[in-house]
């Protein structure tokens, strides 16, 4: 059995962007107020309605967003705010904001269309002409986050890389108002997207500087959730770039010094994750976990690449299949790395085990809705490709129906790709 089954390993794409996802981004009701208004602008009754928002989004992030009913109330309000008030620019901020979220939860197209439709007219609204001083204490640059954020959200949907562009465009426009842990957080991640995108290492190394010096300016963050983000992002370009420094073709020495670097990091993030795991566990058990389980796991494969410990490979095992057994939108991505998690063993122990496990769970992942079609039909042909390697090494009839399964299951997302109007280039 040859490695050409092998796919990248797909991570929760829930980047850290908003501001309104923390009590301590919950103003009290004494100081609740219009972003970006003038102070009169909370006239005629608009106290009221500016409360309720904020105390049901609150409602809503604190219940590790599993509280539908808040959301839905949040957004209620957030659109009787746009209507009493079309002229602000802050009622489309509210209002996108909370349209994220609902993409976040539900994948629903048309919630990240009117999303990115709202964070845009947000920033349209802005005079352009208005200093920075002022940018700052409106804080236009957490517009700009959020629009950057639903332009990659779409990007990573639809694959169009002219969203992704934009994305990064944006986010450097924030970062000309207030260069904050945030801002340099989303950048970094665009950055790495158009790495991947392209295997440009230009993007590779912005992406190193640009998380570098986000988790410089988290150091005064009391979040450990945002904190380990920062941490997760910088392992990440780390690893990398080590990887793009091992490349035959790469004439330049080898830089040891970017695995001892990366492997710091990520005991400092695999440590600091555990600590935010075992919090979640005691509060409330959530589907808000899953992301964490998963981005654990990968960092244990990515320790276990560098230093082959196949202890670190049973770890990585053990927390996507912790991840995998949880009710949340990610399952069908879990049970994927699931999948390329037991080829990578059965590729050194050659166990049959590891390979019919692999197998079980490329197909046990489709019974479940996908996040990402692109994604999906990616690991639908991985998944075929598998079975016929397997039926030419091993000539088992039953392989043949296997293996047609597999293919018609990449088919079958065939009028999925083409409806959404999804790039498969």
């Amino acid at each position: 059995m040859s490695k050409s089954s092998a796919v990248r390993c797909k991570r929760p794409k829930e980047p850290k962007e908003f501001t309104l996802t923390g009590k301590e981004n919950i103003p009290t009701k004494e100081n609740q107020t219009l972003p970006g208004s003038p102070g009169n602008a909370n006239a005629d009754g608009a106290e009221a309605d500016i409360h309720c928002y904020y105390t049901n989004l609150n409602k809503y992030t604190q219940s590790f967003k599993s509280d539908d009913d808040s959301l839905a109330t949040a957004t209620h309000y957030a659109r009787k705010l746009v209507k009493e008030f079309p002229a602000k620019a802050g009622c489309y901020y509210l209002l996108g904001a909370c349209l994220t979220y609902q993409y976040e939860k539900f994948r629903k197209v048309e919630d990240l269309e009117n999303a990115l439709e709202n964070n845009q007219k947000a920033v349209d609204l802005v005079d352009p002409k208005m200093d920075t001083a002022r940018k700052l204490k409106i804080c236009y640059h957490k517009w700009l986050h959020n629009l950057a954020t639903t332009f990659r959200y779409r990007y990573h949907h639809h694959g169009h890389l002219v969203d992704l562009q934009e994305a990064e465009k944006r986010t450097k426009e924030a970062c000309a108002v207030s260069q904050d842990a945030q801002g340099l957080q989303i950048l970094g991640a665009c950055q790495m997207d158009l790495y991947w995108n392209s295997g440009d290492r230009k993007h590779l190394e912005e992406a190193l500087n640009s998380n570098d010096q986000a988790l410089e300016r988290s150091e005064h963050l009391q979040n450990d959730v945002e904190r380990s983000q920062c941490l997760q992002n910088l392992v990440t370009s780390l690893v990398a770039m080590y990887r793009e420094e091992m490349q035959p073709e790469n004439h330049h020495a080898v830089t040891e010094g970017y695995l001892a670097v990366a492997e710091w990091y990520l005991n400092r993030a695999v440590s600091l994750n555990l600590k935010v795991v075992e919090v979640l566990e005691k509060l409330l058990p959530s589907p808000a976990r899953v992301p964490l389980e998963m981005n654990l796991a990968i960092f244990y494969l990515e320790h276990y690449e560098a230093k082959k410990d196949m202890s670190d490979l049973q770890k990585a095992i053990d927390r996507m299949e912790t991840a995998a057994c949880q009710d949340s939108l990610f399952r069908q991505q879990c049970f994927q790395n699931l999948a390329v998690f037991y080829l990578t063993r059965y590729w050194v122990k050659n166990n049959d085990k590891d390979l019919q496990d692999a197998q079980d769970n490329y197909k046990k992942s489709f019974k479940y809705p996908s996040l990402n079609v692109l994604n999906t039909w990616d690991a639908a042909q991985n998944w075929a490709s598998l079975e016929k390697e397997i039926k030419l090494l091993e000539k088992k009839p039953h392989q043949d129906s296997r293996e047609l399964e597999a293919h018609l299951t990449a088919f079958g997302l065939l009028p999925i790709m083409l409806q959404t109007g999804d790039s498969m280039t």
